[in-house]
């Protein structure tokens, strides 16, 4: 068994099925995420949304720009303050945020519980292995190792 392919299978289709569950919402995956991370940083400039959603600053432009059209999203910068973005959730972005993390809900823990793992072992292992992942020096066998980000 290689589990290099068995977490990359599972990541496509965990995608998959958010996908379709956030599909009668009108929303897409990386749209929820995008919300998710609006909501938790207030304030936050379109392109450092970039490096939370994994994808280029000229990708978040378009999916700030539709968060925006679709008024999930406001710009609350000041006047004056050039063109720095504080993006924030509006009332209906809040809302709609309410719903789609319900529509996701915790299926995924009870799913990992009935396999007969514990779900917040599996979590701190994962966390572990993606910080690795990400440190300076994956390769290092140093447990103390920490990304730029001090994880």
């Amino acid at each position: 068994m290689d589990l290099s392919l068995e977490l990359h299978d599972l990541v496509l289709t965990m995608d998959r099925q958010a996908g379709e569950l956030l599909a009668p919402l009108g929303v897409s995956l990386r749209q929820h995420i995008a919300l998710t991370i609006i909501g938790q940083h207030p304030g936050l400039a379109g392109r450092d949304l970039a490096g939370g959603l994994r994808v280029s600053a000229p990708a978040t432009t378009g999916i700030v720009r539709g968060l925006l059209g679709a008024g999930w999203v406001v710009d609350a910068a000041e006047p004056g303050s050039g063109n720095r973005q504080q993006l924030r959730l509006s009332d209906s972005g809040a809302e709609l945020l309410r719903r789609t993390t319900a529509a996701l809900g915790s299926d995924f823990d009870d799913l990992v519980r009935r396999s007969g793992h514990d779900p917040e072992a599996l979590a701190r292992a994962l966390r572990d292995i993606h910080d690795l992942m990400r440190s300076p020096d994956p390769n290092s066998t140093d447990k103390n190792s920490t990304d730029k980000n001090g994880r």
